[in-house]
């Protein structure tokens, strides 16, 4: 019974910094924006106290409901190439890269140590009418005049996959790494091609993490 009430002890010690940072940066935060979001306005935008529904029901206007099936369309696509991309990556990681694991998991943490604004900054430079990427295309004749880029769908996928990819690529390969490669051994010994293995056994095992 002690030593039961002791691992618990001992486990919320060790999750309390994580939950107090949660808390503070997080839930108070969230709170914050949803009290404001009953809050009065006036006419030029600053916050008033008061208690209002209109907020709400504007939120119910054509222009702003064009706006959230947008932006469900945009996640939903990021999701889909994220997985595309991300369950190669971190299924090469886990089962191909050997020793070279740890440094091409470090490349991917790498970006985390900049400021994201910056990293899509990086973005917006690349992709700008005067960007390397249209300065690529200009000098190898692939087009006439620079193209605009920014602000399409098509630049708004590829900044949002590069943002999000990392983060759909390690709970994949910490979902992958625990596998036990004899299970795999056992699928071919069956007769088990590495397509049937794949989906009758690592893909089911690696769920959790997709």
């Amino acid at each position: 019974m002690q030593r039961a009430w002791r691992e618990r002890i001992e486990t919320g010690a060790m999750l309390a910094p994580s939950v107090v940072l949660l808390v503070l940066f997080v839930l108070v935060p969230l709170c914050v924006v949803a009290a404001y979001s009953f809050a009065l306005r006036d006419p030029y935008g600053a916050v008033l106290p008061g208690f209002t529904l209109d907020n709400y029901r504007e939120l119910f206007q054509s222009v702003y409901l064009l706006v959230f099936v947008n932006s469900f369309k945009l996640a939903a696509a990021t999701t889909v190439l994220c997985l595309l991309i991300g369950y190669p990556v971190a299924y090469f990681i886990a089962f191909r890269a050997g020793p070279w694991a740890p440094a091409l998991l470090m490349l991917l943490l790498i970006p985390f140590w900049i400021n994201f604004l910056i990293r899509i900054s990086a973005w917006v430079v690349l992709l700008g009418r005067g960007g390397l990427i249209n300065q690529g295309m200009l000098a190898t004749g692939i087009i006439d005049a620079p193209v605009g880029m920014l602000g399409t769908v098509g630049a708004t996928l590829v900044g949002m996959v590069y943002a999000f990819l990392p983060l759909t690529v390690f709970p994949i390969y910490a979902a992958l790494q625990p596998i036990d490669r004899r299970l795999l051994e056992a699928g071919a010994d069956l007769g088990a091609g590495p397509a049937t293995t794949f989906l009758r056994v690592t893909l089911p095992l690696s769920l959790p993490g997709v």
